[in-house]
């Protein structure tokens, strides 16, 4: 059998070392990567498509609202500034409107 290289031997006592890692650690080796939460792999990953998904809506929502908000300070800023009128007078000026030129007329 041929003489084996320095490097040819340090490859295989690596791999032999890795192959050992997982009776070391524990017999899952999830859990050497994953730490304590190899029960739920995926729980991260939920989480993040879960906010992902509801940031937007809970943005827009925010967003809408405060449009509205907005909107109603507008109006009632526009009511403020309107002066009272008072209906009778407007009457009495068009009655005399009316008198005035049908005095002129005949």
């Amino acid at each position: 059998m041929a003489e084996r290289s320095g490097l040819e031997k340090a490859v295989r006592e690596f791999a032999g070392t890795i192959d050992q890692l997982p009776d070391i650690v524990d017999s899952d080796s999830r859990s050497f990567v994953r730490g304590q939460d190899s029960e739920h792999p995926n729980r991260y990953f939920i989480v993040t498509v879960a906010n992902l998904c509801i940031s937007p809506f809970v943005i827009a929502v925010y967003y809408y609202r405060r449009s509205q908000k907005s909107a109603q300070k507008e109006r009632e800023r526009l009511l403020k500034r309107l002066a009272v009128v008072d209906r009778s007078s407007i009457a009495e000026v068009a009655l005399d409107s009316l008198m005035s030129r049908t005095a002129k007329e005949g």
